[in-house]
């Protein structure tokens, strides 16, 4: 059986093992059956640039085994075993021994991965993640994930295998998306208990940009069902204490801007300025709630606005705030001629500018 050794501090291995050296590993023992022999197995790993490269390689052996030692890498690390073109995963955090039984018509899905807990529970996983895959049945896909969070992540405090389960793609995504809560599970206990790991911010960063598109998801269904329902009825007092109520000028053959702000903006003027413009010249009529505690503030403000202009103390906490999707001020909701939904705008130009576009 001929082996070709890369140690630390080769051209090959040195972009990616420095951090590894001087901590003396095992190995990977295993056999293959059904591989020609002389055919050969080869060990990669990840660089920092996300490229695998090979850091060792055997021949195999009449009897279809091998053996290919590793370096133990100071962090726990992922490595990976190709035959022909395909790949077995090898989780290695520490220095044992692993061994891999695999079948040479089918590497990557028929194998035994033992010498570890780790090992062990990556060749459970993947069993059952190439059986759901294959059932291609949304409920079976649903309830695994559950459970692979259950039984392999859950607890795992940063492990390598955690790690791969996230970036396993499976069923043409993966099982568990980046803006899923889970993963951001998973990463935020590569935070706590791995805070220097190579992997840990990049998991922060990817859990930050699921985030921001879970919100926009959620945001985008919510005025989706805003659409549908046509509106949310507002009922609010003015400075004066009359209440005034949005449906009473919405559907009414004019277009609608309904306002979310401030008296407290320093925009808040300015906002007012030009929507008198919009509303004097009869373009539209004009509801705006003042997300204002102090009212005081809110009745100098509203002073000579000749539209509803209405207090909701309630303010970050307001049920108005949810029913149309308000995450900042201000906000503008438009109302075509109907009293239907049409447009949503962040501020008082483009506001105005898509006035132009509702019937």
């Amino acid at each position: 059986m001929k082996k070709i050794y890369l140690y630390c501090g080769t051209a090959l291995a040195a972009a990616s093992l420095l951090t590894a050296c001087g901590k003396k590993g095992h190995g990977l023992e295993g056999s293959v059956s059904g591989a020609k022999e002389g055919s050969w197995i080869v060990l990669e790993q990840l660089n920092n640039f996300g490229d695998w490269f090979p850091i060792d390689s055997a021949q195999i052996s009449s009897d279809g085994s091998f053996f290919l030692p590793y370096i133990a890498p100071a962090e726990p690390e992922l490595y990976r075993v190709k035959y022909g073109r395909a790949y077995v995963y090898l989780p290695v955090d520490s220095t044992e021994q692993l061994s891999l039984k695999a079948n040479a018509a089918a590497f990557a899905t028929d194998f035994t991965l033992s010498g570890s807990d780790q090992a062990r529970d990556l060749t459970a996983f993947e069993k059952e993640a190439n059986r759901i895959e294959s059932l291609a049945n949304p409920d079976s896909t649903d309830a695994f994930r559950r459970r692979v969070f259950t039984n392999y992540l859950q607890n795992s405090k940063g492990n390598i295998l955690s790690y791969y389960i996230l970036q396993r793609p499976f069923a043409g995504g993966y099982l568990i998306e980046y803006t899923d809560p889970l993963y951001w599970a998973v990463a935020q206990q590569y935070v706590t208990y791995r805070p220097n790991d190579k992997r840990t911010k990049a998991l922060e960063e990817r859990t930050r940009q699921g985030q921001s598109e879970a919100r926009r998801a959620k945001g985008r269904a919510r005025t989706a069902e805003v659409r549908e329902v046509g509106m949310f009825d507002i009922s609010l007092p003015d400075k004066d204490g009359k209440t005034r109520t949005l449906s009473d000028i919405t559907g009414k053959g004019k277009r609608v801007i309904l306002v979310f702000t401030s008296m407290r903006l320093q925009a808040t003027p300015a906002i007012n300025l030009a929507l008198r413009g919009a509303y004097d010249t009869g373009q539209a009529d004009i509801y705006e709630v003042c997300l204002d505690n102090d009212l005081l503030t809110f009745k100098n403000g509203a002073q000579g606005l000749p539209w509803a202009v209405v207090r909701d103390e309630a303010t970050s906490s307001s049920r108005n705030l949810t029913n149309y999707n308000v995450n900042t001020l201000p906000r503008f909701i438009i109302f075509d001629s109907n009293g239907d939904i049409n447009q949503a705008a962040s501020s008082v130009d483009e506001a105005l500018k898509l006035l132009k576009t509702v019937p």
